[in-house]
């Protein structure tokens, strides 16, 4: 069982073409890892698109780790790098 104050991280590369993530606790114990072979470009449909594929892939990736994405949701730390995030329209 998951300590409710223990720090994660979570690493989200949203790519144009997949978006992985990642996530570890405080000691860089790999948690969790997971990956989808869709865009998460922010400049699609508004976001839209990426924001579907990242709720998608963040409570997937809190389910692998056997946690409660509403409880470690709220300890938990990202770091995002996505396609389109440069754009001054992103």
């Amino acid at each position: 069982m998951q300590d409710s104050n223990e720090k994660l991280f979570l690493a989200v590369d949203g790519g144009g073409t997949k978006c992985a993530m990642r996530l570890i606790d405080a000691n860089n114990n790999i948690l969790a890892e997971q990956r989808i072979d869709k865009t998460a470009n922010l400049q699609l449909q508004n976001g839209d698109v990426a924001y579907d594929v990242i709720m998608k892939l963040t409570n997937k990736i809190f389910e692998q780790a056997h946690l409660d994405v509403k409880v470690a949701g709220k300890t938990t730390i990202a770091c995002f790098g996505m396609a389109g995030a440069r754009m001054k329209s992103a």
